[in-house]
């Protein structure tokens, strides 16, 4: 029994989130690319450092990311962002520098957190939509 139940709240997240995706728009103001798409959607079904590390700078309303939009809307707090460490500079030509991190997200949101986030600001958005602008 807790299969279907799991199966049917799956399905509605997944599709009350095409949706929201459906009206996201990228910092160009044009719709989320398949990739951008699927990294919230990877997110959303596997919510780990790894997926919410490749989601959180998504834009979602054109000016707002994943990240800004959750600290907004949600009870999500971080704690601290992920901090990186360059541990070889790559000066020569052609090579690039080294990046190691040193501490990851210390919190990573819920999927209810993420589609919450994603629908107010696009509310927000829709309600305000130069508010955001500098």
């Amino acid at each position: 029994m807790n299969a279907i139940i799991t199966d049917i709240t799956t399905a509605r997240r997944r599709r009350d989130l095409n949706v929201l995706l459906d009206r996201c728009r990228n910092g160009l103001d044009q719709p989320l690319t398949e990739d951008t798409r699927d990294r919230i959607v990877e997110l959303v079904a596997d919510p780990s450092e790894q997926t919410w590390d490749a989601a959180h700078g998504v834009f979602v309303d054109g000016r707002t990311t994943l990240w800004q939009a959750l600290l907004a809307h949600t009870r999500y707090r971080h704690g601290a962002a992920p901090q990186d460490r360059v541990t070889d500079a790559g000066f020569e030509p052609f090579r690039p520098p080294q990046i190691a991190r040193v501490r990851g997200w210390e919190k990573v949101p819920t999927p209810t957190q993420v589609l919450a986030a994603i629908g107010a600001q696009l509310d927000a958005a829709d309600t305000h939509p130069h508010e955001n602008l500098n």
